[in-house]
């Protein structure tokens, strides 16, 4: 993939391919539970992103990024390898 935007179709057409990750990283304002829209309905072979549990919990500040070290091993218990392509 080289452009940061895909089609829904391009993705079609992609699904299935080895290096490919689909990840769902919905996180709702209202309070919404985005895990639980993400157990209802999902793209298949989609994983889910927790923004929460990913974020650096050593900030004042809500929902800041972690280390580097952090996210990779993050991402990384996900399934997410450096050389995947990603579709969030």
């Amino acid at each position: 993939m080289t452009s940061p935007l895909i089609s829904t179709e391009d993705l079609a057409a992609l699904m299935g391919a080895a290096d490919l990750r689909v990840i769902d990283a919905s996180w709702h304002l209202d309070g919404r539970d985005g895990r639980a829209d993400f157990e209802a309905a999902r793209i298949p072979g989609a994983v889910f992103f927790d923004l929460e549990a990913a974020s650096d919990h050593g900030s004042p500040l809500p929902h800041m990024m972690p280390t580097a070290e952090a996210f990779a091993d993050h991402a990384g218990a996900l399934g997410v390898s450096a050389g995947d392509d990603i579709v969030v």
